[in-house]
């Protein structure tokens, strides 16, 4: 039998892409400087927005006061949750549709230390950051979830009482004839794996410049990694056509996953720039980009293996992701 050897030489040099040295789409601008980010974006005109985090791992929202905040000369624009429609949004909708379940700005309960409760809209940042110190709340402090396996067997204690349980979702797959499998091993191994929270810890945090157009039209200037997705869902939040919606994908520094779907900063800049009728750019500081923004699922994994003849011959595996 004769053997061919491939001239991957000759191959190569039919091929446009693949072996070829192919400069970036955006190198030039990265290389000199010119390509912008959203802390590049500066509007006439533009306000600065913060975002008050909740001091309460789970607890219900008895009273905010705002009313010193509004009077601290340089605020333009205070909101809550009574000032924004009660339409749910899911930082994962495009992967997992139908899971809607937190408000931009929550009004009657939060369910993690740095939940949104409300923003500002000020003349600069320093400014808006004195103002969040005036706004007043009054927690009802409830008895905080902390582990995803008690959660499911508790349903006395509900993350959202509009839920039957503290299970968001399952996903069931099956591939062949796992029992059988099982039976005809020669040894079975069960394992259990824990992983953290990671962190993507990108060099930019999450950020947005909000503009509402004399049109009626929403523009938003976004870190996000996902153009389409974020349209799509700050449409839905926020009650407008998807046409009535344009997304500006600025450069993106580091991503990693964490900016694909919408984050709450997105419709509460709009909410801010509706109110005010200016652009208004919200960005998250460090500290707030660690506790605010979304991470990797910790995970509890059951495996269970069973082996053959020194081979793999079945698998069954038990994943909780605590969301």
């Amino acid at each position: 039998m004769e053997t061919k050897i491939l001239n991957t030489e000759s191959v190569r040099e039919g091929l446009k892409v693949v072996g070829k040295s192919i400069p970036r789409v955006d190198g030039i601008e990265k290389a000199t400087g010119e390509l912008q980010y959203v802390a590049d974006i500066n509007l006439p005109g533009m306000l600065y927005g913060v975002i008050l985090g909740s001091t309460q791992a789970h607890a219900r929202i008895k009273r905010i006061d705002t009313s010193k905040a509004e009077q601290l000369p340089g605020v333009v624009a205070v909101i809550t949750g009574k000032d924004i429609p009660d339409n749910k949004m899911c930082t994962n909708a495009g992967l997992l549709p139908g899971l809607e379940d937190k408000l931009p700005l929550e009004k009657e309960k939060v369910r993690f230390i740095g939940d949104d409760v409300a923003a500002v809209a000020a003349v600069d940042m320093e400014t808006a950051e004195k103002a969040l110190e005036l706004i007043e709340v009054e927690y009802e402090p409830l008895e905080p979830i902390l582990d995803p396996e008690a959660a499911m067997k508790n349903s006395a204690l509900l993350v959202h009482e509009d839920h039957e349980s503290n299970v968001s979702t399952e996903l069931n797959y099956k591939f062949g004839d796992v029992d059988k499998a099982f039976a005809e091993a020669d040894h079975i191994f069960e394992d259990v794996f824990k992983t953290s929270h990671v962190a993507p810890c990108c060099m930019e945090t999450h950020g947005c410049v909000a503009k509402w157009e004399k049109n009626g039209r929403l523009s938003i200037w976004s870190t996000t990694q996902l153009a389409s997705g974020l349209r799509r869902e700050l449409s839905r939040v926020m009650g407008i056509s998807f046409g009535d919606v344009t997304v500006h994908q600025t450069g993106v520094g580091g991503s990693f996953g964490a900016k694909m779907a919408m984050h709450s900063l997105e419709p509460i800049a709009a909410h801010l720039a509706k109110k005010t009728g200016r652009p208004v750019k919200l960005y998250l500081s460090r500290d707030e980009e660690f506790i605010n923004s979304r991470t990797r699922h910790p995970s509890v994994i059951r495996i269970k293996t069973g082996i053959k003849d020194g081979k793999i011959i079945a698998r069954e595996a038990d994943a909780i992701l605590d969301n």
